[in-house]
């Protein structure tokens, strides 16, 4: 549940400092998703509240208007997002939809 609470924490930070977060700490902020992916965060005990998480925060990097991020960077977002729409879980698939506004 750690994993989970690190990342609500990332995605409040960024919500409110987003003009005050470094260019290299938004960087690691933007890799975060994909590296949780890769590390098969969201499988096993736990994996739902940190997929709820993971939607948090790309909707709230995507919502940052200060930073800039590639195209491709957005089109692994939305898969990610899309990924969770298709969840089984119906407060997975709240997170994705929120992400997406």
């Amino acid at each position: 549940q750690s994993r989970h609470g690190a990342i609500v924490g990332i995605a409040a930070i960024t919500d409110v400092m987003q003009e005050h977060v470094s260019a290299a700490n938004q960087n690691s902020i933007r890799n975060l998703v994909p590296s949780l992916e890769k590390i098969r965060a969201y499988r096993g005990r736990g994996g739902e509240v940190v997929r709820q998480a993971a939607c948090d925060l790309l909707g709230r990097v995507a919502s940052a208007s200060s930073w800039t991020f590639k195209e491709a960077t957005g089109a692994r977002y939305l898969q990610t997002v899309d990924e969770c729409a298709r969840h089984t879980t119906d407060s997975i698939q709240v997170a994705a939809a929120d992400a997406l506004r």
